[in-house]
């Protein structure tokens, strides 16, 4: 399908390519929409990429509503910023596609995204009379034909897509009674979900939805989607809520500080909107004090001598943005959101990478010849 180029709404003298209908997977709903300026389609190096997933409690929603969203992103990026939105499958009145096939979509579209397609091999040469070393250089058939840094990923995720994002974030696998977990692995290897998760440079979670059982306990109203997305069998001692539990964020457990990106800890924005008329700032505070205490020790994992790697960052974002799908076209509250992807894969951040093991290797040399 050829580009649809489009007006920005702000600039006039801008324009945005739309790529729509994306397949990433074998079923009508495994779509993604990107979006871009067309003034850095060539651009070097490639913008990042945020890749959007909506809400929509499992069963409703579409990334079809999206699209006004993420041209404000772009527009305030300057351009700098690739978007995609995500769709996949939704819950059915008939109980088809309940969890985890949301789960299992988001991982099979971030393999589709950021797994390298080939290997290019260039061969060593003769150089100031030394032998050069073979290079593998990983080639990324999708970033390139749509243009973003594969490297450089921010994933933001709406109510249920906040969820989802969580399940990244985090390991979502919890086993039950020593059976193995209904959530399948991120990647089809422990290799390939580590590729995927350390390229991600920060997570924004948006008026999400995480602890389930929480959940009802604010209202019995959500209890009618959330039956139909798990399946909460009942009986004489009342209804099985164990599968909330375990398909809680709050349950799931950090990653390995190697999955995160360079070994730090995760950059993490949990955001929500004061006028939110759906849910309140429970299910955020609650998620901002489980990150707090899980992904508190997960930068040390990967320390070297006195050279420490930045700590999770987790942070909670308020204000008065609109009601709960008016959020997300919020001025305020996008402007927030480009600050935050600019600041998670800008530059700086390089530079700042770039310093610490400039300094943990000349500290390793130093312990080498204090050694011999």
């Amino acid at each position: 399908m050829s580009p649809i180029i489009s007006s920005m709404e702000h600039d006039q003298t801008a324009t945005i390519v739309e790529h729509l209908d994306v397949s990433y997977g074998p079923d009508e709903a495994h779509r993604i929409d990107f979006y871009q300026s067309s003034t850095l389609i060539t651009s070097e190096p490639a913008p990042p990429l945020l890749l959007f997933v909506h809400g929509g409690e499992w069963h409703s929603g579409s990334r079809k509503d999206h699209n006004k969203m993420a041209r404000e992103l772009i527009n305030k990026s300057d351009g700098d910023l690739t978007v995609g939105v995500l769709g996949y499958r939704l819950v059915e009145p008939t109980g088809n596609n309940q969890h985890p096939t949301a789960l299992s979509d988001l991982f099979l579209a971030l393999r589709f995204l950021l797994l390298h397609s080939s290997v290019e091999t260039i061969p060593g040469h003769a150089r100031d009379g030394y032998i050069t070393w073979t290079k593998h250089v990983e080639k990324f058939a999708i970033a390139e034909k749509y243009g973003f840094d594969p490297h450089r990923v921010v994933l933001m995720g709406h109510e249920v897509g906040a969820w989802m994002a969580a399940a990244v974030l985090l390991d979502a696998r919890v086993e039950q009674w020593g059976k193995e977990s209904v959530v399948p692995a991120i990647g089809t290897t422990y290799k390939e979900g580590k590729k995927i998760v350390e390229k991600v440079m920060a997570w924004i979670l948006v008026d999400g939805i995480y602890d389930l059982q929480s959940l009802l306990e604010e209202s019995v109203v959500h209890r009618t989607y959330l039956s139909q997305a798990f399946s909460l069998s009942s009986s004489e001692h009342g209804t099985d809520f164990g599968q909330l539990k375990r398909a809680s964020a709050t349950s799931w457990h950090a990653r390995s500080a190697t999955f995160y990106y360079n070994g730090e800890g995760p950059r993490v924005h949990v955001c929500h909107s004061t006028d939110n008329e759906k849910l309140s700032q429970r299910q955020s505070d609650e998620m901002v004090q489980y990150l707090d205490h899980e992904l508190f020790h997960v930068s040390g994992e990967n320390n070297v001598s006195d050279v420490h790697f930045s700590p999770a960052e987790v942070n909670l974002k308020t204000g008065s943005w609109g009601s709960h799908a008016a959020m997300l076209t919020n001025e305020g509250f996008l402007s927030d959101v480009a600050e935050v992807v600019s600041d998670a894969t800008g530059p700086k951040r390089k530079k700042e990478y770039e310093k610490k093991v400039k300094k943990r290797r000349a500290m390793r040399r130093e312990a080498a010849y204090e050694f011999d």
